[in-house]
């Protein structure tokens, strides 16, 4: 709150002139539009605004991860959380479908690795979830878990770094197809209604400024096979 009531106006102002800008931003229509008077409309509200000098984006280089880094924090919460974070790879990289394709492996429904681990059959945690953030920069793949009452977090992490190293490991072909499959029907789903339309353009268009990558989705989950998979659990998932 502190960060909030410091602010001033002035500073808001001078953000908001720099950047919101239309030549920094993705403007996206969808649906069943007239292109000529859709166009014109976008010009009267859109063309008397002025275009900004938008500082280049800072390249922020992190230091090597050399080690396990641990937070315990003390709140008031009616189970335990907690979170676990590895180093991840951009949306663009070659290796992020094959990424996308093990979270699913290993939370992807009540058949997932770490789900019927430690929810079905050791009954340490709750729920269980992970994410493959799609962002423009490496990020981290991160993984949530709600711990039954007793569960003792350095039992879990043992256990969850335990099937992370069996991914890399190996996996089995019917693994690798169901995840295959949940992903390129995501992905369909995707287009079902304008609004989601929009979002998958202006998404390809913003991250990659390429809004046709969004058509080519599908194929990214087609090419990855069995070894890809092991390569990259192995490298992401380093204890």
């Amino acid at each position: 709150m502190a960060h909030l009531e410091a602010v001033a106006l002035v500073d808001l102002e001078r953000f908001y002139r720099a950047y919101y800008a239309p030549n920094n931003a993705v403007l996206v229509l969808a649906g069943d539009l007239d292109p000529a008077p859709t166009l014109a409309t976008i010009a009267h509200y859109y063309g008397p605004l002025a275009p900004q000098s938008i500082l280049p984006r800072a390249t922020v280089v992190e230091p090597a991860q050399e080690a396990e880094r641990f937070e315990r924090l003390v709140r008031p919460v009616a189970a335990t959380q907690m979170v676990i974070g590895y180093r991840a790879l951009e949306q663009a990289h070659p290796d992020f479908a094959a990424l996308e394709m093990l979270s699913d492996i290993l939370v992807g429904g009540d058949s997932a690795r770490l789900y019927r681990r430690l929810v079905i059959e050791e009954r340490l945690a709750l729920d269980v979830d992970g994410m493959a953030p799609p962002f423009v920069d490496p990020g981290l793949y991160q993984l949530s878990l709600t711990l039954q009452e007793g569960a003792t977090v350095e039992r879990v992490l043992a256990l969850v770094q335990e099937e992370l190293d069996g991914v890399a490991r190996g996996l089995t072909a019917d693994e690798i197809e169901k995840a295959r499959n949940s992903l390129e029907l995501g992905s369909l789903d995707s287009w079902r209604d304008v609004e989601s339309c929009a979002e998958a353009l202006g998404h390809y268009e913003t991250n990659d400024r390429d809004y046709r990558k969004a058509f080519a989705a599908l194929e990214r989950y087609r090419h990855v096979d069995e070894p890809a998979l092991r390569r990259v659990a192995a490298t992401v998932f380093q204890a």
